[in-house]
């Protein structure tokens, strides 16, 4: 799941080193002397986590766009792109996972802006659930339904367009035996 800024929802959203940096330290040998902190180490993986579910997301997205310029230029027509199964089905999946995108962001968006209005309307029993929760390893501030939704997310957008590329080379090789 998405935030703005592209960071995924299940996270504080702190801007970290890690944006725009490849995910801070991540790949890198640090002693664990860089750290003042558990919490500080904590926030440094947070940050790489936001940065790199970000990724997906945009790669996802920009990989679904070359694809579909990638079947109009190889094949040119509509026509010519329904000759070929899997070149239909490769221009379907793409369309596909950028539906996915649109509709998921739309459902998360209001999973949490109905999260958000929970917090709105009972302070006091948000300030309890947070008194309950902060120690804890879980998904609170959001729900065990935002969290598993996050995952299954991130794991379609990863590979949905992974396979409509699979399925243009396919095309492209038949089109070249073909000739």
């Amino acid at each position: 799941m998405e935030r703005a800024g592209g960071t995924d929802p299940g996270r504080t959203g702190a801007k970290t080193s890690g944006e725009g940096s490849g995910g801070g330290n991540l790949g890198k040998r640090t002693a664990v002397a860089t750290y003042a902190s558990p919490q500080d180490a904590l926030k440094e993986i947070e940050g790489a986590f936001d940065y790199w579910s970000g990724q997906v997301s945009s790669t996802s997205l920009q990989m679904c766009y070359a694809l579909i310029a990638a079947n109009w230029l190889m094949f040119g027509s509509i026509g010519k792109i329904l000759s070929y199964k899997s070149a239909t089905w490769s221009l379907i999946t793409v369309l596909a996972s950028i539906a996915f995108n649109m509709v998921t962001a739309y459902i998360l968006a209001e999973w949490l802006r109905n999260r958000f209005g929970y917090a709105e309307n009972n302070r006091a029993r948000w300030q309890k659930e947070f008194d309950a929760e902060k120690d804890k390893a879980g998904v609170w501030p959001y729900t065990r339904k935002i969290e598993l939704a996050s995952i299954v997310i991130r794991a379609v957008r990863a590979f949905l367009p992974l396979v409509g590329g699979v399925l243009l080379i396919i095309a492209a090789v038949m089109e070249q035996t073909h000739h």
